[in-house]
């Protein structure tokens, strides 16, 4: 057996070549990609969890006058059920419009997602996305008897009466302006 000393396969180079380079400046680029997307994937469901604090905000707050504004003292009286004075019906929109200005507690409820007040939508709309962190309030109808869906849910209009008890339907909208469903309440 003959020793060779002039064999080939010793290494001679073992610094990194520019592909080694280009690998590690890749790989340091996806991981810089993959911590900004994991980022705002947490903003986005703090955001929606913001979104659905407001509507549980609103449900409890619902729940509560739907029990107390049947009462002659109620404070909020465009939220009870006829005025005093003319004896006539109120509308849901003069008790939005005195929920939602300020100094009212629900005054002060912020749309995470555009940094305004939170206002009131009909539906979610997924193509405009102009509708990403909105409120849609629903008032359930029952339906007479024997029929297949036992409630006839429509939105409820700034012209409804609200001198009855309401089956209220609290949504809100996510970031992708699809409808998450927060509470059914009595007012």
């Amino acid at each position: 057996m003959a020793n060779d000393d002039n064999n080939d396969n010793s290494i001679d180079n073992v610094g990194m070549t520019n592909t080694d380079r280009a690998f590690l400046v890749f790989l340091f680029g996806v991981l810089i990609l993959t911590a900004w997307l994991g980022y705002e994937a947490y903003l986005e469901g703090h955001r929606t969890e913001t979104s659905k604090q407001s509507g549980e905000t609103w449900a409890k707050w619902l729940t509560t006058a739907g029990t107390e504004r049947f009462n002659k003292d109620y404070a909020i009286s465009a939220c009870t059920p006829t005025d005093a004075n003319s004896n006539a019906p109120h509308v849901w929109g003069d008790c939005l419009k005195a929920i939602t200005t300020k100094p009212a507690e629900l005054s002060n409820l912020i749309n995470p997602f555009t940094l305004e007040p939170i206002t009131i939508v009909a539906a979610c709309d997924k193509e405009e996305h102009t509708t990403t962190g909105q409120m849609i309030i629903e008032k359930a109808l029952p339906t007479p008897p024997g029929s297949a869906v036992p409630f006839d849910v429509t939105a409820l209009t700034d012209s409804d009466v609200i001198d009855k008890k309401l089956q209220i339907h609290i949504t809100i909208c996510d970031g992708g302006d699809y409808p998450i469903k927060i509470a059914e309440v009595e007012f």
